[in-house]
């Protein structure tokens, strides 16, 4: 809006940045506003035109988030197998060749007791 005529007047970014004192920025809530209340607007189809093509948060957001699904993810999987000894963790080879010999010495099934078997998950 122009200050000194205080007439609805668009004009482009770079003209609005350089004559600061000149302007004053309207909202789509503040050009709703006048075309409801003032005489001199109500019939200015003009201004419903700029105001549907206006573009609030939630669509620039939901534009952003679309297109952050369409770059896709990456993911990383680690598994591996680790026993409880003492207050350390016996991880890697030295576990299975345990597991192994368990089983040939008939001491258990298919594990020992207290191991676990981890797996670690990465997505980024």
């Amino acid at each position: 809006m122009d200050k000194e005529t205080e007439n609805i007047k668009q004009v482009s970014v770079k003209d609005m940045l350089n004559n600061e004192d000149k302007y004053i920025p309207l909202t789509n809530s503040n050009l709703l506003y006048l075309r409801a209340w003032s005489s001199e607007y109500a019939n200015k189809n003009q201004i419903l035109e700029t105001v549907s093509n206006g573009i609030g948060i939630a669509q620039v957001d939901r534009m952003i988030r679309e297109k952050l699904t369409g770059l896709g993810t990456s993911e990383t999987v680690r598994s591996g197998y680790s026993v409880k000894s003492d207050n350390y963790i016996a991880q890697g080879l030295n576990v299975l060749s345990k597991m192994e010999s368990a089983a040939v010495a008939g001491e258990t099934g298919m594990t020992l007791d207290g191991m676990y078997r981890n797996k670690l998950i990465t997505k980024e």
